[in-house]
Protein backbone atom coordinates (compact mmCIF):
# COMPACT_ATOMS: atom_id res chain seq x y z
CA UNK A 1 0.00 0.00 0.00
CA UNK A 2 2.84 2.20 0.91
CA UNK A 3 4.73 1.36 -2.12
CA UNK A 4 1.56 2.54 -4.41
CA UNK A 5 0.88 5.83 -2.56
CA UNK A 6 4.51 6.36 -3.07
CA UNK A 7 4.50 6.17 -7.30
CA UNK A 8 0.76 7.52 -6.93
CA UNK A 9 2.52 10.75 -5.19
CA UNK A 10 5.55 10.93 -7.48
CA UNK A 11 3.78 10.89 -10.53
CA UNK A 12 1.16 13.73 -9.72
CA UNK A 13 4.68 15.67 -8.56
CA UNK A 14 5.64 15.15 -11.82
CA UNK A 15 2.76 16.13 -13.75
CA UNK A 16 2.50 19.18 -11.28
CA UNK A 17 5.83 20.37 -12.50
CA UNK A 18 5.26 20.00 -15.87
CA UNK A 19 2.18 21.63 -15.93
CA UNK A 20 3.76 24.76 -14.01
CA UNK A 21 6.89 24.68 -16.23
CA UNK A 22 3.78 24.81 -19.30
CA UNK A 23 2.35 27.74 -17.42
CA UNK A 24 5.69 29.94 -16.62
CA UNK A 25 6.73 29.52 -20.01
CA UNK A 26 3.61 30.07 -21.84
CA UNK A 27 3.67 33.17 -19.81
CA UNK A 28 6.67 34.84 -21.27
CA UNK A 29 9.22 32.97 -18.36
CA UNK A 30 12.33 33.44 -20.04
CA UNK A 31 13.82 29.96 -20.85
CA UNK A 32 17.40 31.28 -20.77
CA UNK A 33 17.16 33.06 -17.85
CA UNK A 34 20.54 32.64 -15.51
CA UNK A 35 20.72 32.94 -11.39
CA UNK A 36 23.44 34.56 -9.66
CA UNK A 37 25.73 31.50 -10.40
CA UNK A 38 24.95 31.36 -13.89
CA UNK A 39 22.76 28.68 -13.99
CA UNK A 40 19.78 28.29 -16.49
CA UNK A 41 16.90 26.05 -15.71
CA UNK A 42 17.37 23.72 -17.80
CA UNK A 43 20.45 22.41 -15.82
CA UNK A 44 18.36 22.22 -12.81
CA UNK A 45 16.26 20.32 -14.65
CA UNK A 46 18.97 17.96 -15.90
CA UNK A 47 20.51 17.55 -12.26
CA UNK A 48 17.37 16.79 -10.55
CA UNK A 49 16.33 14.20 -13.68
CA UNK A 50 19.85 12.27 -12.87
CA UNK A 51 19.61 12.58 -9.30
CA UNK A 52 17.12 11.18 -8.84
CA UNK A 53 17.60 8.26 -11.01
CA UNK A 54 20.59 7.07 -10.04
CA UNK A 55 19.29 6.91 -6.39
CA UNK A 56 17.22 4.15 -7.40
CA UNK A 57 16.69 0.88 -6.13
CA UNK A 58 16.76 -1.79 -7.86
CA UNK A 59 13.21 -2.81 -7.25
CA UNK A 60 12.00 0.97 -8.32
CA UNK A 61 13.18 -0.34 -12.19
CA UNK A 62 9.44 -1.21 -12.78
CA UNK A 63 8.09 2.30 -11.42
CA UNK A 64 10.82 3.72 -13.65
CA UNK A 65 9.77 1.84 -16.85
CA UNK A 66 6.22 2.01 -16.33
CA UNK A 67 5.53 5.10 -15.10
CA UNK A 68 8.61 7.82 -14.94
CA UNK A 69 10.43 7.21 -18.41
CA UNK A 70 7.15 7.51 -20.33
CA UNK A 71 5.73 10.84 -18.42
CA UNK A 72 9.89 12.37 -18.94
CA UNK A 73 9.54 11.16 -22.69
CA UNK A 74 6.10 12.65 -23.16
CA UNK A 75 7.25 16.30 -21.34
CA UNK A 76 10.17 15.92 -23.56
CA UNK A 77 8.44 14.96 -27.06
CA UNK A 78 5.14 17.06 -26.83
CA UNK A 79 5.15 19.61 -23.72
CA UNK A 80 8.39 20.98 -23.98
CA UNK A 81 8.62 21.42 -27.87
CA UNK A 82 5.70 22.90 -27.47
CA UNK A 83 5.96 25.77 -24.67
CA UNK A 84 9.84 26.70 -25.92
CA UNK A 85 7.67 27.44 -29.19
CA UNK A 86 5.11 29.50 -27.62
CA UNK A 87 7.81 31.29 -25.33
CA UNK A 88 10.02 32.19 -29.11
CA UNK A 89 6.64 33.50 -30.58
CA UNK A 90 5.97 35.62 -27.45
CA UNK A 91 9.54 37.14 -27.67
CA UNK A 92 8.56 38.05 -31.63
CA UNK A 93 5.64 39.86 -30.20
CA UNK A 94 8.08 42.02 -27.70
CA UNK A 95 10.16 42.80 -30.80
CA UNK A 96 7.24 43.46 -32.64
CA UNK A 97 5.74 46.12 -29.96
CA UNK A 98 9.76 47.65 -29.80
CA UNK A 99 10.10 48.10 -33.24
CA UNK A 100 6.69 49.74 -33.13
CA UNK A 101 7.71 51.82 -30.16
CA UNK A 102 11.25 52.76 -32.02
CA UNK A 103 9.28 53.86 -35.31
CA UNK A 104 10.65 50.92 -36.85
CA UNK A 105 7.27 49.91 -38.94
CA UNK A 106 9.49 48.45 -42.05
CA UNK A 107 11.11 45.79 -39.63
CA UNK A 108 7.82 45.32 -37.65
CA UNK A 109 6.24 44.55 -40.35
CA UNK A 110 9.12 41.93 -41.21
CA UNK A 111 7.97 40.58 -37.61
CA UNK A 112 4.38 39.88 -38.75
CA UNK A 113 5.36 38.48 -42.61
CA UNK A 114 7.62 35.98 -40.86
CA UNK A 115 5.17 35.62 -37.74
CA UNK A 116 1.25 35.87 -38.59
CA UNK A 117 0.35 34.10 -35.70
CA UNK A 118 1.65 36.52 -33.21
CA UNK A 119 -1.59 38.62 -34.25
CA UNK A 120 -4.25 36.39 -32.24
CA UNK A 121 -1.32 35.63 -29.19
CA UNK A 122 -3.11 37.00 -25.91
CA UNK A 123 -0.23 38.90 -24.39
CA UNK A 124 -0.70 39.93 -20.81
CA UNK A 125 -4.43 39.93 -20.58
CA UNK A 126 -5.56 40.74 -24.70
CA UNK A 127 -4.28 40.99 -28.00
CA UNK A 128 -1.78 42.89 -29.51
CA UNK A 129 -4.44 45.08 -30.75
CA UNK A 130 -5.78 45.89 -27.55
CA UNK A 131 -2.26 46.83 -26.09
CA UNK A 132 -1.93 49.51 -29.25
CA UNK A 133 -5.63 50.62 -28.20
CA UNK A 134 -4.64 51.35 -24.24
CA UNK A 135 -2.03 53.54 -25.16
CA UNK A 136 -3.14 54.50 -28.42
CA UNK A 137 -0.40 53.87 -30.63
CA UNK A 138 -2.40 54.01 -33.56
CA UNK A 139 0.57 53.40 -36.32
CA UNK A 140 0.77 49.75 -34.73
CA UNK A 141 -3.03 49.25 -34.87
CA UNK A 142 -2.98 50.03 -38.09
CA UNK A 143 -0.11 47.46 -39.08
CA UNK A 144 -2.19 44.74 -37.02
CA UNK A 145 -5.44 45.91 -39.09
CA UNK A 146 -3.31 45.69 -42.36
CA UNK A 147 -2.04 41.98 -41.68
CA UNK A 148 -5.81 40.88 -40.81
CA UNK A 149 -6.02 41.36 -36.69
CA UNK A 150 -9.85 40.88 -35.36
CA UNK A 151 -10.54 44.50 -34.93
CA UNK A 152 -13.24 43.08 -32.64
CA UNK A 153 -10.65 40.22 -30.59
CA UNK A 154 -11.59 39.71 -26.84
CA UNK A 155 -9.44 40.15 -23.77
CA UNK A 156 -9.06 36.73 -21.50
CA UNK A 157 -10.67 38.66 -18.54
CA UNK A 158 -14.35 40.60 -19.01
CA UNK A 159 -14.34 40.21 -22.18
CA UNK A 160 -13.32 43.30 -23.96
CA UNK A 161 -13.02 44.54 -27.28
CA UNK A 162 -9.72 46.94 -28.49
CA UNK A 163 -12.53 50.13 -28.65
CA UNK A 164 -13.95 49.01 -25.16
CA UNK A 165 -10.05 49.62 -24.08
CA UNK A 166 -9.61 52.72 -25.83
CA UNK A 167 -13.23 54.03 -24.42
CA UNK A 168 -11.37 53.22 -20.58
CA UNK A 169 -8.51 55.12 -21.28
CA UNK A 170 -10.49 58.23 -22.45
CA UNK A 171 -8.29 58.20 -25.60
CA UNK A 172 -10.62 60.16 -28.53
CA UNK A 173 -8.40 59.51 -31.10
CA UNK A 174 -7.63 55.70 -31.01
CA UNK A 175 -12.02 55.64 -30.35
CA UNK A 176 -11.90 57.28 -33.84
CA UNK A 177 -9.71 55.32 -35.78
CA UNK A 178 -11.02 52.20 -34.48
CA UNK A 179 -14.61 52.96 -35.37
CA UNK A 180 -13.36 54.52 -38.88
CA UNK A 181 -12.03 50.61 -39.09
CA UNK A 182 -15.70 49.31 -38.46
CA UNK A 183 -14.97 48.51 -34.57
CA UNK A 184 -18.71 47.08 -33.45
CA UNK A 185 -19.95 50.15 -31.34
CA UNK A 186 -22.62 47.98 -30.22
CA UNK A 187 -19.97 45.46 -29.04
CA UNK A 188 -20.57 44.22 -25.67
CA UNK A 189 -18.34 42.65 -22.75
CA UNK A 190 -19.31 40.70 -19.43
CA UNK A 191 -21.58 42.58 -17.11
CA UNK A 192 -23.43 43.85 -21.10
CA UNK A 193 -21.48 46.87 -20.27
CA UNK A 194 -21.26 48.75 -24.38
CA UNK A 195 -18.26 51.28 -25.03
CA UNK A 196 -21.14 54.30 -24.81
CA UNK A 197 -21.94 53.15 -21.20
CA UNK A 198 -18.36 53.09 -20.12
CA UNK A 199 -17.68 56.65 -22.05
CA UNK A 200 -21.07 57.76 -20.68
CA UNK A 201 -19.91 56.36 -16.83
CA UNK A 202 -16.59 58.38 -17.44
CA UNK A 203 -18.05 61.52 -18.85
CA UNK A 204 -16.40 61.69 -22.21
CA UNK A 205 -18.37 63.51 -24.07
CA UNK A 206 -16.80 63.40 -27.28
CA UNK A 207 -16.18 60.10 -27.25
CA UNK A 208 -20.20 59.34 -26.35
CA UNK A 209 -21.12 61.98 -29.82
CA UNK A 210 -18.79 60.41 -31.93
CA UNK A 211 -20.17 56.58 -30.30
CA UNK A 212 -24.08 57.77 -31.22
CA UNK A 213 -22.33 58.98 -35.29
CA UNK A 214 -21.15 55.83 -35.70
CA UNK A 215 -24.36 53.76 -34.41
CA UNK A 216 -24.24 53.01 -30.68
CA UNK A 217 -27.42 52.50 -29.61
CA UNK A 218 -28.34 55.25 -26.53
CA UNK A 219 -31.12 53.48 -24.82
CA UNK A 220 -30.04 49.75 -22.89
CA UNK A 221 -32.34 47.02 -26.11
CA UNK A 222 -31.86 43.96 -23.84
CA UNK A 223 -33.83 45.44 -20.89
CA UNK A 224 -32.65 45.14 -17.16
CA UNK A 225 -29.31 46.96 -17.04
CA UNK A 226 -28.49 50.13 -16.28
CA UNK A 227 -28.29 52.62 -19.69
CA UNK A 228 -25.46 54.81 -20.74
CA UNK A 229 -27.78 57.54 -19.26
CA UNK A 230 -28.52 56.59 -16.62
CA UNK A 231 -25.04 56.18 -16.06
CA UNK A 232 -24.35 59.96 -17.30
CA UNK A 233 -26.78 61.22 -14.31
CA UNK A 234 -25.81 58.94 -11.56
CA UNK A 235 -22.16 60.05 -11.98
CA UNK A 236 -22.77 63.71 -12.73
CA UNK A 237 -21.96 64.34 -16.03
CA UNK A 238 -24.13 67.00 -17.12
CA UNK A 239 -23.26 67.67 -20.62
CA UNK A 240 -23.34 63.74 -21.24
CA UNK A 241 -26.75 64.06 -20.10
CA UNK A 242 -28.09 66.35 -21.96
CA UNK A 243 -26.73 65.11 -25.02
CA UNK A 244 -28.10 61.65 -24.76
CA UNK A 245 -31.54 63.19 -24.18
CA UNK A 246 -31.29 65.28 -27.50
CA UNK A 247 -30.52 62.41 -29.05
CA UNK A 248 -33.28 60.19 -28.09
CA UNK A 249 -32.27 58.58 -24.40
CA UNK A 250 -35.25 57.29 -22.35
CA UNK A 251 -35.58 59.56 -19.50
CA UNK A 252 -37.94 56.92 -17.73
CA UNK A 253 -35.90 54.22 -17.97
CA UNK A 254 -35.85 51.36 -15.31
CA UNK A 255 -32.89 49.10 -14.70
CA UNK A 256 -33.07 45.93 -12.60
CA UNK A 257 -34.23 47.63 -9.50
CA UNK A 258 -37.21 49.73 -11.15
CA UNK A 259 -34.97 52.68 -10.38
CA UNK A 260 -34.72 55.61 -13.48
CA UNK A 261 -31.58 57.74 -13.57
CA UNK A 262 -33.95 60.86 -11.24
CA UNK A 263 -33.40 59.01 -8.15
CA UNK A 264 -29.83 57.62 -8.74
CA UNK A 265 -29.26 61.30 -9.61
CA UNK A 266 -31.04 62.98 -6.58
CA UNK A 267 -29.24 60.26 -4.49
CA UNK A 268 -25.55 61.49 -5.45
CA UNK A 269 -27.08 64.99 -4.89
CA UNK A 270 -26.64 65.96 -8.95
CA UNK A 271 -29.67 68.94 -8.56
CA UNK A 272 -29.27 70.21 -12.01
CA UNK A 273 -29.21 67.24 -13.40
CA UNK A 274 -32.73 66.16 -11.91
CA UNK A 275 -33.86 69.43 -13.09
CA UNK A 276 -32.53 68.95 -16.09
CA UNK A 277 -34.71 65.39 -15.61
CA UNK A 278 -37.75 66.92 -15.01
CA UNK A 279 -37.73 69.22 -17.63
CA UNK A 280 -37.84 66.61 -19.89
CA UNK A 281 -40.67 64.66 -18.27
CA UNK A 282 -38.79 62.42 -15.73
CA UNK A 283 -41.09 60.49 -13.38
CA UNK A 284 -40.65 62.57 -9.88
CA UNK A 285 -42.17 59.82 -8.20
CA UNK A 286 -39.48 58.16 -8.51
CA UNK A 287 -37.44 59.95 -6.00
CA UNK A 288 -40.48 60.73 -3.34
CA UNK A 289 -39.75 57.40 -2.94
CA UNK A 290 -36.50 57.35 -1.50
CA UNK A 291 -38.14 58.26 1.63
CA UNK A 292 -37.35 55.68 3.01
CA UNK A 293 -33.27 56.15 1.91
CA UNK A 294 -33.37 59.50 4.45
CA UNK A 295 -30.18 58.08 6.79
CA UNK A 296 -27.95 57.74 3.68
CA UNK A 297 -29.54 61.09 2.08
CA UNK A 298 -28.27 62.81 5.62
CA UNK A 299 -24.94 61.62 5.53
CA UNK A 300 -24.41 63.90 2.20
CA UNK A 301 -24.23 67.56 2.83
CA UNK A 302 -23.97 68.83 -0.54
CA UNK A 303 -28.39 67.08 -0.63
CA UNK A 304 -29.46 69.48 2.40
CA UNK A 305 -27.18 72.54 1.80
CA UNK A 306 -28.17 72.72 -2.14
CA UNK A 307 -28.89 76.48 -3.45
CA UNK A 308 -32.58 77.46 -2.33
CA UNK A 309 -33.60 78.13 -5.96
CA UNK A 310 -33.00 74.15 -6.57
CA UNK A 311 -34.35 73.20 -3.68
CA UNK A 312 -37.89 75.34 -4.04
CA UNK A 313 -37.70 74.55 -7.86
CA UNK A 314 -38.01 70.73 -6.91
CA UNK A 315 -40.32 71.49 -4.35
CA UNK A 316 -42.86 73.12 -6.96
CA UNK A 317 -42.29 69.79 -8.58
CA UNK A 318 -43.90 68.11 -5.46
CA UNK A 319 -40.25 66.92 -4.30
CA UNK A 320 -40.39 68.08 -0.59
CA UNK A 321 -36.49 67.51 0.08
CA UNK A 322 -37.15 69.22 3.69
CA UNK A 323 -38.41 66.03 5.45
CA UNK A 324 -35.85 63.93 3.78
CA UNK A 325 -32.95 66.43 5.24
CA UNK A 326 -35.07 66.31 8.92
Amino acid sequence: MNKSRAIATNLVRKIVAVVLISVLLSGCATIASQNIPGKQPLIYGGTAFHLEYFSRKPQDVLSLLIIDFPLSLVADTLILPVTIHQQYKYSKAEEFIEMVQEGNLSNAETILNEYPEILTMIVGKGTLLHGFAKTGQKEGAALLLKYGADINALTSFFKKTPLHTAVQEGNIDMVDFLLSNEADANARREFNDTPLRLAAEGGHLEIVRNLVNYGAKINNDEGGGISPFTEAATNGHEAVVKFLLDNGADVNYKDLHGSTAIRYAAIRGHFRIVLTLIEHGADVNDINDINNRRRVLKNDDSFCKARSEIVNALIEKGIDYRRLCE
